[in-house]
């Protein structure tokens, strides 16, 4: 493990440093550096024996005396740097070398590392990293990760306990401030001590005069604060600058740590170090836990006119102060890197392998929102700012390690929200390659890695004890997205959301991103109606504004499955629902759709559709979940439509076993039943009971006309009332009553309605008193023929509703039926038959009395013609002679 004296920022006695000048009368010029190459011509220079590097190298001091007190700085330079190499530096380099080496080697000596103008010669690079690779502990970096975790900041002036460990994935805090000019820095890179002169190299940058002490009002500050709130924004540190420097100078041997109010943790000063004409190097760095940062203030060309390019000062200084957090230089030089061995303008600020690295070793952004530094529990979850309405992202958050599992709160959510949570994997950049630099200096080629397939991770959503779970997303493989899609919140209440990864012990990069939206509003006063055509038209008012459309649900009866049976788009307010289900209690609702979720249900809306076609009709009143009876349609206090209450009832269920008697509707005053039936006579039966209590007094009245009254029944007996109804406006109305008695509650349990005589309005049927009045004669001198009058569902011959007569047609094999009714009471002359074969001329005849069958159903007769097939009587009309 390397030990360095910045992290124990101790002060001890001046190590003697050997400056530029002291190295030049010591080793003179450059070739004398070459005088003895002749010696080594076709040896190997560096080899992979460190025996044979370190004699080469002990045959190449032999003969420079002056060398000697540098014998052991050299002699474990040699297991790193081929003695060609060295060789081929310069004096100033090869005295700047030196100094760099004795000061690695030397454990109470601050590391630094280097920053290179773009241009050096890679092999002055390498020469250095060879020296950097000295002393540290043997073994292959970690791909993606060139950092050192043993390195990383412990005590801060914020974060100053003996027990801030240096822990993996933890945030901190680092102060940082502007040395004063004046401050003296030592020659750490072998240049002349000097003091600091950055204040006024970047105020000449930058064309400030009379800046004044306050250096937030600069111009270039800005620069530093972006480097410094750009790392804050994709890591666990946090920046707080520090406007106080006391002038503290940074010796040979000390680096004076942070102080609060005093100086930052990472002070950043300037003076000239090797300038244009030398190696430029454009500044240094020390390692943590020191991280001060000294620029070239003599190299003006590199930041020239920073005020309109502060791109070079800003990459400089973030690089840097990489080096400040414990990351190292990473190769291949292909400029996708912060911390490659150059300064790069093909990008501004940390990358991706940047990131990856400080996340690893300092968390990401979100886990130094409290004193614990971490999110890693339901009690640390890190509250997320966002609102209904509007979305989320944030990129570079982490899962750093097998331990780490990140918790987040969404705060005071209201009940309904609709929740979009989902995690994605960063992506690799194509072709990604990094490595580390070899210990010989060189750039390595680096090799392919891959960001995105590390951890598998799964998501999910809890309450906010985190005791209950109510979503989740675990079934996408590693590398894959996960999601939760428009989970709706139960509760207004606080939720958890997690992020957790796999067992892999190192980091993945992921990105945050969340939807928070109200549903948009359900549509109101939902109205279904029946058309003639047998459609269900629904109407509705839409409240919301942000839909996409509105989508139309239904069930058969209570206990039915909703469907989606439509959907109409934005502003729509009618549907048509063309094949509804006939004979059933329908239940239709209506929601509005959006691109992230659906509103609550519309309120239900019930309507029944009758066939209009069929003959008999049998029904079960009752509740909406009572057993239904064998082959009946259920009639319900909710039932609409073409069969209707005119007010509210209520059902009962006395739960015997017959299905039909065991549950009934009922109400304490008179009700209307309205049932939409093809015109014609209909036999009507009524049943009345009550298991459980005894009724009297009922009466029922059929089309305006009482049909019977005072009915009875005791407990549990029940009453059948049988009648025959002429319908002539396609709607049957029953009314059913109870006039009093011990109890004033009338009941329904069952109505059969069976089909006597069908009117259809091909049939023409005319009063003829006198044959010679002709097919045209108006019988109740309303200005309207007959025909026309029964073409619109009117009897003209019906002065009182005790009248009917109605006609169809059938064929049975080859002859053609006809059947009509004529009340008997008040019908005493038989029918007048006229038959034609064009509906223009009309001649009277008489049926056979075998082709004439007539039957008494109750007050009325039914006639029934069975005739032979005939051209003269394609058509046939029959009138009747009324009797008063």
């Amino acid at each position: 493990m390397k030990f360095h004296f910045a992290a124990l920022r101790l002060f001890i006695p001046l190590i003697p440093i050997v400056v530029l000048t002291q190295w030049q009368e010591i080793f003179g010029e450059s070739d004398a550096w070459d005088t003895r190459s002749e010696e080594f011509a076709g040896v190997s220079t560096f080899s992979q024996d460190p025996l044979l590097n370190g004699i080469l190298w002990d045959r190449y001091l032999d003969g420079r005396p002056a060398m000697e007190p540098y014998r052991d700085v050299f002699s474990q330079l040699s297991e790193h740097l081929p003695l060609e190499r060295f060789q081929a530096l310069t004096p100033e380099m090869q005295a700047r070398l030196a100094s760099f080496a004795e000061r690695k080697l030397s454990s109470n000596s601050p590391s630094i590392s280097m920053c290179w103008e773009p241009g050096v010669d890679p092999e002055i690079i390498a020469t250095f990293h060879s020296v950097e690779e000295m002393g540290d502990v043997p073994g292959e970096p970690q791909a993606a990760t060139q950092f050192d975790e043993n390195d990383r900041w412990a005590r801060t002036a914020t974060f100053n306990s003996f027990f801030e460990f240096r822990e993996q994935g933890k945030p901190t805090t680092l102060t940082w401030s502007f040395m004063p000019d004046g401050t003296s820095i030592f020659g750490f890179n072998s240049e002349p001590t000097a003091d600091s002169d950055l204040v006024s190299f970047l105020d000449a940058r930058y064309g400030v005069t009379n800046g004044g002490s306050d250096l937030t009002t600069r111009p270039w500050f800005s620069v530093f604060e972006a480097a410094f709130d750009n790392i804050a924004s994709m890591t666990g540190i946090t920046y707080v600058y520090e406007p106080d420097d006391d002038g503290a100078s940074l010796t040979q041997n000390s680096n004076p740590s942070g102080s609060l109010g005093n100086r930052g943790d990472i002070r950043i000063g300037g003076h000239f170090i090797d300038g244009e004409a030398g190696s430029n190097t454009l500044a240094y760095n020390f390692s943590p836990s020191s991280g001060d940062m000294v620029i070239d203030t003599g190299n003006v060309s590199f930041y020239g006119n920073t005020s309109s390019d502060s791109l070079n000062l800003r990459n400089v200084v973030e690089h840097e102060h990489c080096h400040g957090l414990a990351l190292g230089h990473v190769c291949p030089i292909t400029q996708t890197k912060l911390m490659e061995p150059f300064i790069s303008r093909q990008f501004r600020g940390l990358q991706l392998d940047d990131v990856f690295s400080l996340n690893r070793l300092y968390g990401d952004f979100y886990e130094k929102h409290n004193s614990s530094r971490n999110n890693d529990s339901v009690g640390n979850a890190a509250p997320l700012d966002v609102s209904v309405g509007s979305s989320f992202s944030k990129e570079h958050l982490s899962i750093d390690d097998n331990n780490d599992t990140d918790f987040y709160r969404l705060d005071d959510v209201p009940s309904g929200t609709l929740v979009t949570f989902r995690v994605v994997p960063v992506s690799t950049p194509t072709n990604f390659v990094e490595g580390p630099q070899n210990s010989d200096g060189s750039c390595s080629a680096g090799s392919s890695f891959d960001f995105t397939n590390i951890h598998d991770l799964d998501i999910a959503i809890f309450s906010a004890s985190g005791n209950t779970l109510f979503a989740e997303a675990t079934s996408e493989p590693q590398g894959e997205s996960e999601e939760i899609t428009a989970f709706e919140l139960p509760s207004t209440a606080d939720y958890i959301l997690r992020v957790t990864g796999d067992s892999s012990n190192d980091t993945q990069l992921y990105t945050l991103e969340l939807e928070l939206f109200a549903p948009p509003a359900p549509p109101e006063n939902l109205v279904a109606s029946s058309a003639i055509s047998g459609e269900v038209s629904l109407t509705w008012d839409d409240l919301s504004d942000n839909e996409n459309g509105f989508r139309i649900q239904r069930k058969l009866e209570r206990d039915g499955t909703w469907t989606p049976i439509g959907a109409v788009g934005a502003n729509m307010t009618t549907f048509i629902d063309n094949s509804p289900v006939t004979g059933t209690n329908l239940y239709y609702y209506v929601e509005t759709l959006n691109g992230q979720g659906n509103s609550e249900p519309s309120d239900e809306e019930i309507i029944m559709v009758v066939d209009l076609a069929a003959e008999s009709y049998l029904y079960d009143f009752g509740g909406t979940l009572s057993p239904l009876a064998a082959g009946a349609l259920r009639i319900s206090r909710q039932t609409d439509g073409d069969v209707s209450w005119s007010a509210a009832v209520t059902s009962r269920d006395r739960g015997g076993a017959d299905s039909f008697n065991r549950d009934h509707l009922f109400a304490d005053s008179a009700r209307t039943w309205s049932h939409r039936i093809s015109n014609g006579v209909w036999e009507v039966t009524v049943r009345q009971g009550d298991e459980d209590s005894a009724r009297e007094e009922l009466s029922i009245s059929a089309e305006g006309v009482l049909q019977a009254s005072g009915i009875a029944s005791a407990v549990n007996e029940f009453v059948e009332t049988q009648f025959t109804v002429n319908v002539i406006d396609e709607s049957l109305d029953l009314i059913f009553d109870d006039s009093g008695g011990a109890s004033n509650r009338w009941v329904v349990n069952r109505i059969l309605l069976k089909q006597l005589s069908p009117y259809r309005s091909w049939a023409f049927l005319e009063n003829l008193p006198d044959a010679s009045d002709g097919p045209l004669q108006d019988a109740d001198a309303d200005g309207v023929s007959n025909v026309q009058e029964y073409y619109f569902g009117r009897s003209p011959l019906v002065p009182e509703p005790r009248i009917s007569i109605s006609v169809s047609q059938d064929s049975v094999m080859d002859r053609v039926m006809f059947v009509f009714l004529r009340d008997h009471n008040a019908q005493t002359d038989t029918a007048i038959y006229e038959k034609s074969s064009d509906l223009e001329n009309w001649a009277p005849f008489v049926p056979l009395p075998s082709e004439i069958t007539v039957t008494r159903q109750g007050e009325f007769e039914k006639v029934t013609l069975s005739l032979t097939k005939d051209t003269t009587r394609k058509f046939i009309r029959v009138g009747v002679s009324l009797t008063e």
